[in-house]
C-alpha cells in the first residue's frame, strides 16, 4: 500500500515537473487533476505495462530493451485520452551552446514529443525513488 502511494505521488511529481521542463507540454486543473492523473497513471503501468511487456517480448529482446520507452510513451498517450487536462503536443528545442558546443533546433513531432515525455518522466520517478530509497 505504502509503494502504491508512493508511486502515486512520484508519478504526480512527475506530471507537475513535466510542463517546465518540456514546452510541448501542458497540464490545467492544478492540484486535483494532477493527483487523478498520478492515479491513472499508476494504475496504467500497473495493469497494462507488465501486459504489453509480456505481448512484445520478442521486441523487446532484438532491441535490447529500448521497445519499453515506446511502451511508456503509449501509456503516456493512453493518460491523455483519459485525461483531456494534459496535452502533449510537438515541440521545438534549441539552438542553445553548452560548453561552446553550439546544438541547432530540434524539432519533435507528435510521436517523438510523446517519446520524450515518456524518458523525461521515467528520469524523474527514477531519480525520486533513488533519492528516496535508503540502505537498511
Amino acid at each position: 500500500m505504502r509503494s502504491l502511494l508512493r508511486n502515486i505521488l512520484f508519478n504526480s511529481f512527475a506530471l507537475y515537473l513535466l510542463p517546465v521542463i518540456l514546452p510541448g507540454v501542458t497540464i490545467t486543473g492544478g492540484v486535483k487533476t494532477l493527483l487523478i492523473a498520478g492515479v491513472i497513471l499508476t494504475l496504467l503501468f500497473l495493469v497494462l505495462k507488465p501486459i504489453l511487456a509480456l505481448v512484445t517480448l520478442p521486441l523487446r529482446i532484438i532491441t535490447l530493451g529500448l521497445i519499453s520507452i515506446v511502451i511508456n510513451a503509449f501509456i503516456l498517450y493512453l493518460l491523455t485520452l483519459f485525461m483531456p487536462q494534459i496535452r502533449i503536443i510537438p515541440f521545438a528545442l534549441g539552438p542553445f551552446d553548452i560548453a561552446s558546443i553550439h546544438v541547432p533546433r530540434v524539432d519533435f513531432n507528435a510521436f517523438l514529443a510523446y517519446i520524450v515525455t515518456a524518458i523525461v518522466v521515467s528520469v524523474i520517478t527514477l531519480v525520486l525513488r533513488f533519492i528516496t530509497t535508503s540502505d537498511e
